[in-house]
């Protein structure tokens, strides 16, 4: 078990209220013991463990439960009737303080997830003898012509305003998304394009912060903002140009324009959604 310096996972049970204390200490036992390879830390502000540098699973202290994350669809059919008599919502379970913690239930919950990463991790290495550019354009290939069309103009012009960049390749579950940063840690990514059924986007991750007069930008979240590329060309013009650039300097880590190009995958997902639209009952 590798664990950050300085133990902050123990530093956060000791902040959280007194009567979640004991219930977080018995899961991160749970955990550790499945799990004894994983890279125990902090991320979101909780708990995380990772296996191969992919968050697999996380819990967190509240004042009257803890809650485990994330419940997915493979968890639900893995643990069925076990989990319905608790609340849970937006892929969080939650255990009420009041009852003792469910050893068995967690435990096949972290089992799920820990296999989930192990079957990803297996598509990626089945994928190595692959170049990174041809599983790119299979991901790619899954969309319509017209969204496909888009994303590879983008990219192109994506490339040339950011030499130097790094792409980090996430065929996630809601979409296929190509960061852009100075290295190949997603936390510095700068921006990112996304491939959804019907439009790509342009996210700025940063964003929230970044000068608009133009009103180009979407969201209304504390981090991300974003542009809905109808068309490539959108990346041509003056106040999108301008939104890119101030995003590159206020940067913390700089973009090293001699590097060599990177494309990497980082993830694939086992389970997606459709990649085309899906027809109406009508249609």
């Amino acid at each position: 078990m590798a664990k950050a310096k300085g133990d902050p996972v123990g530093a956060y049970i000791a902040s959280q209220p007194p009567a979640a204390q004991p219930a977080l200490r018995r899961v991160r036992r749970i955990v550790r013991s499945l799990l004894p390879d994983a890279e125990e830390t902090i991320s979101y502000g909780i708990p995380t463990y990772k296996l191969h540098g992919e968050h697999v699973v996380y819990f967190a202290g509240w004042k009257r439960h803890w809650s485990l994350y994330p419940v997915t669809d493979a968890v639900r059919a893995r643990v069925g009737s076990e989990i319905e008599s608790y609340e849970v919502r937006k892929g969080t379970v939650r255990f009420p303080l009041a009852d003792p913690v469910p050893t068995r239930l967690v435990e096949r919950i972290v089992r799920t997830l820990a296999r989930a990463a192990e079957a990803r991790r297996g598509g990626e290495r089945a994928g190595a003898g692959i170049s990174a550019e041809s599983r790119l354009a299979g991901f790619m290939g899954r969309y319509s012509t017209e969204v496909t069309r888009v994303a590879r103009s983008a990219r192109r012009k994506l490339r040339g305003l950011l030499p130097g960049a790094a792409e980090l390749v996430y065929d996630n579950y809601n979409a296929l998304v190509i960061g852009f940063g100075p290295n190949e840690r997603a936390s510095d990514a700068i921006v990112s394009i996304a491939l959804y059924p019907r439009w790509v986007s342009l996210f700025f991750l940063r964003g929230a912060g970044l000068p608009d007069p133009g009103g180009v930008l979407r969201g209304t979240g504390s981090r991300v903002r974003h542009v809905v590329l109808e068309h490539a060309a959108l990346l041509d013009t003056p106040a999108v140009r301008e939104l890119i650039r101030v995003a590159v300097a206020r940067h913390s880590v700089r973009m090293d324009a001699r590097q060599r190009r990177r494309l990497l995958i980082k993830s694939v997902s086992a389970r997606q959604r459709p990649r085309r639209p899906v027809p109406s009952a009508t249609s």
